[in-house]
């Protein structure tokens, strides 16, 4: 999407709002639309802002209720990196609105919201700042409230939302804030490994789109255009704009407690009852890479038996011929090369597989040679570059050694 300034004007024309470069500062706090459920308070760095909105535990967001999220219990910490057991219904989720969408220095968050479970109800409390000047008493309650949580859950809050609060609260606050000290979820990370694949972005409106059932209604605006929302109320004092602002927090922090929930559950299946048969395939890779070889490949034969697109299912022949033989059972191993071959052969990288498979376990040169050369017509099919130009280089060696070992072996 073309984020240029001329851009993002137009799209703040047709969302409602007419940027005005011109008008002067204004000084003191702006005055806010008598709607909105405001609150006042303040603390030992000055007052400050914020609403607040109660939801029931019976609405719904996504394909659940707040009252079945609040019961989800955080899984295996090796898979999650997050402290086993924990359910939702004791974690905050934090989303922020910022002057600027890339961070960087003067950077700052306007509108942080918190959402947590209290008793039967998920409350939000968002809070907004009036006037920059009120920036560390904001701070000190937004620290404040996340003190009382055992975890903290963002979208990609880990590269973005709490180094600004951080930064921010040790620049305006004085003190380091207890934030980097408290177990962080951040779901972009997993919601990668699930949908990275299957979907063509994951940003989290992608998710709630394709994933989490969620459709977010006409008064919605799009992230690019927040900063400049905020910019011209401090330029002007009028809010009318920020309706739309606060109502994009609320649904991300809503959101994030559907997605946590949605993760929660594909993490804790049997893999015999996953909601996706393609969350087989990526808890077999995950599996993997911890070292737990009897799970993956359960993993991986469970992906293998469901009707998986073609890609998937290339992928897990793969995964699991390369599980195989990399603890010692090649000859397993080779049924799986030869499905990949046959699903995907314009690939060299089977072939290459049983080229070697031939020459070291089966010592079966001439037929190490065959699958070489196959390996070598694939290659050429491939687009010029310095990856194919090594791996021609790698095949002409390993024939040309093939060739020599065919020569030394006596004649059956």
């Amino acid at each position: 999407m073309d984020d240029s300034p001329s851009r993002i004007r137009e799209r703040l024309t047709k969302a409602g709002r007419r940027p005005r470069p011109r008008a002067q500062p204004r000084s003191g706090r702006h005055l806010l639309p008598d709607n909105w459920p405001i609150r006042q308070a303040a603390n030992g760095r000055g007052e400050y802002t914020f609403l607040e909105k109660s939801y029931p535990a019976d609405d719904r967001h996504g394909r659940f209720t707040l009252r079945e999220l609040r019961l989800r219990i955080s899984p295996d910490e090796s898979i999650s990196g997050f402290p086993q057991g924990l359910p939702l219904g004791e974690m905050a989720f934090i989303d922020t609105e910022t002057t600027g969408l890339s961070g960087g220095t003067g950077t700052f968050a306007f509108l942080v919201g918190i959402g947590q479970f209290e008793s039967e109800r998920f409350l939000l409390r968002q809070f907004f700042l009036q006037d920059p000047g009120e920036e560390a008493a904001m701070l000190e309650a937004v620290v404040t409230q996340l003190g009382t949580c055992r975890g903290l859950v963002t979208f990609n809050g880990r590269g973005f939302d709490l180094p600004i609060l951080q930064a921010r609260a040790t620049l305006r606050l004085r003190r380091r804030a207890v934030l980097s000290d408290l177990p962080h979820l951040d779901l972009l990370i997993h919601a990668r490994r699930f949908w990275r694949r299957r979907l063509e972005s994951c940003s989290l409106s992608s998710l709630e789109t394709h994933a989490l059932g969620i459709r977010r209604q006409a008064a919605d605006i799009e992230s690019a255009l927040i900063p400049e929302i905020y910019r011209e109320y401090l330029r002007t004092g009028e809010a009318g704009g920020l309706d739309r602002v606060l109502y994009h927090n609320a649904i991300d922090v809503l959101s994030l407690v559907a997605l946590a929930g949605d993760l929660f559950d594909r993490y804790s299946r049997k893999l015999d009852s996953l909601a996706d048969p393609r969350d087989g395939l990526t808890l077999a890779y995950l599996y993997w890479r911890q070292g737990r070889i009897e799970e993956a490949q359960r993993a991986f034969q469970s992906s293998l038996q469901a009707d998986l697109p073609k890609g998937d299912m290339l992928r897990s022949e793969w995964g699991l011929g390369h599980l195989l033989k990399q603890t010692g059972r090649p000859e397993q191993a080779r049924a799986h090369w030869e499905t990949c071959h046959r699903l995907a052969p314009g690939d060299p990288r089977p072939c290459l597989e049983l080229a070697k498979y031939f020459e070291w376990q089966q010592r079966d040169f001439r037929q190490a040679a065959e699958w070489a050369h196959r390996a070598e017509e694939a290659l050429a099919s491939l687009p010029a570059g310095w990856q194919r130009e090594a791996a021609e280089r790698e095949l002409l060696h390993r024939l040309a050694r093939l060739e020599r070992k065919q020569a030394m072996q006596p004649a059956k």
